[in-house]
């Protein structure tokens, strides 16, 4: 059997899960931790994974997601980005994964296809996406996931005592909590709908539920676990961060995409902001825009906070760069304009939540 190196060492087989890595995602080998992620949910356990933003989170569901037979139901605040999660499943190559939203936005005909497609005995959509306000205000929503819980089971022959037993899982195959800090007032972006996630556990007992998020304390990761029911979820690890002012993400849009990842300001673990501090990592990070990227440049600059995100754009925009802010307190509409504008070029850096 063939086999690779994992990043610490150890050899990775060529099994299934490496196999899907490779030829339906397209990469050669896994991050450290991301495997072991992955098979824990695998074998309908239940997870808590904690790696940075840039890291892989989304790969530790969506392999799984591809490989097991039923839909894996995937919560994210921001439904800008769950629109992009979708379309970029769809496009991947070198083979499309079927995905889907269900929002409050979803036109008419495509949410009649989804549910269409849900409501078959095997659904060939292995993602769904949905926001927490979905979950909590649709009744609709939960009526169809208790009846994809205990949907068309398969069986085979006991060989042994010539009956039939089940042996398949039922047709909704896990959770996935994505920006987990947002279930607990101790995060940085608490969603009071994020909250009532625990319901899922109390419904749906034998579903394993996976939890992810770029930043956490342990007082976080403890609280996540407590609200969502999953007390004795494994916590994984993936290259721990440290809890930093901002990230700044510059993307070049040229023939090959690059992408360059900075840290400014990366000693504030446990650091009550004060204003001189915060200043001098603002001045830092103007400079450092200001002397290395030319205007033909867009970028993200990742904050902690929904107040901190608009105050950092502020302090660009007020010193001639393009700049907004992105977060979970804006309207729908206004999310959406700034994306779009981002997109474009006609705003040149935008600071968002790590949510």
């Amino acid at each position: 059997m063939e086999h690779f190196l994992l990043p610490h060492g150890r050899p990775e087989p060529d099994d299934q899960i490496s196999r899907a890595n490779r030829h339906i995602f397209g990469n050669t080998t896994f991050r450290t931790n991301q495997r072991d992620a992955i098979q824990t949910t695998l074998n309908r356990q239940d997870v808590f994974v904690l790696m940075p933003t840039g890291g892989g989170k989304s790969l530790c569901y969506q392999l799984p997601a591809v490989l097991s037979k039923g839909v894996t139901i995937v919560v994210s605040p921001l439904l800008s980005l769950i629109q992009d999660q979708v379309t970029s499943l769809v496009r991947n190559k070198p083979a499309g994964i079927p995905a889907a939203y269900l929002s409050s936005q979803t036109a008419a005909k495509l949410l009649k296809a989804v549910l269409r497609d849900l409501h078959r005995p095997v659904p060939t959509i292995k993602l769904l996406y949905v926001t927490p306000e979905k979950l909590a205000s649709s009744s609709s929503l939960i009526s169809l996931l208790e009846d994809l819980n205990r949907r068309v089971r398969s069986y085979r022959k006991d060989l042994e005592t010539n009956t039939l037993a089940v042996y398949a899982q039922e047709m909704l195959a896990r959770f996935v909590v994505d920006e987990a800090h947002c279930v607990t007032q101790w995060g940085h972006d608490f969603r009071p709908d994020y909250n009532k996630l625990g319901r899922l556990k109390e419904l749906f007992p034998d579903v394993p539920v996976m939890a992810l998020t770029a930043t956490a304390p342990q007082k976080v990761i403890d609280s996540v676990k407590k609200v969502l029911k999953i007390p004795r979820a494994t916590t994984n690890i993936i290259e721990l961060a440290i809890s930093l002012m901002f990230y700044l993400a510059l993307t070049f849009w040229r023939k090959k995409t690059k992408v360059r990842i900075t840290t400014v300001q990366n000693q504030l673990h446990n650091v009550t902001m004060c204003s001189s501090l915060e200043s001098k990592a603002l001045a830092q990070l103007h400079a450092y825009i200001s002397s290395k990227y030319a205007n033909n440049v867009v970028g993200i600059v990742y904050c902690m906070t929904k107040q901190q995100s608009e105050d950092v754009a502020n302090y660009l925009f007020d010193r001639g760069i393009q700049a907004d802010f992105y977060h979970a307190g804006q309207s729908s509409t206004d999310r959406e304009m700034v994306q779009e504008a981002w997109q474009d070029g006609q705003i040149k850096v935008v600071c968002a939540t790590i949510a």
